[in-house]
């Protein structure tokens, strides 16, 4: 960025509106205080030359100067448009992984539930023997051990029930994640090419234009 400034010292010495008014201011002086007419014409040539002259050069770099703004601003969105991949890059890691931690978990505890019912099924076969019992006292024992056993087993069958229900909501909403983390990566991955083809087409603007200088 520090080209302009540089091309402009060096090359146009009368570029700046502050040097082109005391150049002038110059050759006015020399006009007034000249008794030659002849001097006189010649000043007032050399001070419109000048003006002139100088003229072009301002809008050369005023050129380049909107050349270089219009890459930056090129440059900015593409850096934009990059942040935005990233980020639906990133939402489609999370989602994935939730998929990932959901199935993990539906796994686990449909295990659990399959483990319930099997011990379940297990201890009542048992209970169901003593119940058969000629004795009074045993075969109430085992009425209410079989009493305990099923609430305990429908009170823990519904935590594993409940714990595959919300393995499910994460996997379907891990899903929806990852696919809308796709559909907006696609939208802005064409951006970033309009958006590079701007950013490509502004600096060769620029580059002609300083070599044009």
């Amino acid at each position: 960025m520090e080209i302009i400034p540089n091309i402009k010292d060096k090359y146009y010495p009368l570029q700046s509106k502050k040097k082109q008014t005391i150049f002038l201011m110059f050759v006015i002086i020399l006009t007034g205080i000249s008794s030659n007419s002849f001097m006189k014409k010649v000043c007032i040539v050399i001070a419109l030359l000048a003006f002139n002259y100088t003229q072009p050069l301002a809008q050369e770099v005023d050129k380049v100067t909107k050349l270089q703004n219009k890459l930056e601003e090129a440059e900015t969105r593409v850096n934009k448009v990059n942040e935005d991949i990233a980020a639906n890059e990133e939402m489609i890691r999370e989602g994935a992984n939730m998929i990932k931690s959901g199935k993990s978990e539906k796994k686990n505890f449909a295990k659990q539930e399959k483990t319930l019912t099997k011990n379940y099924n297990k201890s009542k076969k048992a209970l169901g023997k003593k119940m058969k019992s000629t004795d009074r006292d045993e075969r109430d024992e085992a009425k209410a051990e079989l009493k305990q056993l099923s609430a305990d087993y429908k009170a823990e069958l519904k935590t594993a029930k409940t714990g595959v229900k919300e393995a499910e909501k994460q996997i379907k909403k891990g899903a929806t994640q990852v696919a809308k983390g796709k559909a907006n990566k696609k939208k802005f991955k064409d951006k970033q090419k309009i958006a590079r083809d701007k950013q490509k087409i502004a600096q060769q603007k620029l580059e002609l234009a300083q070599e044009e200088e």
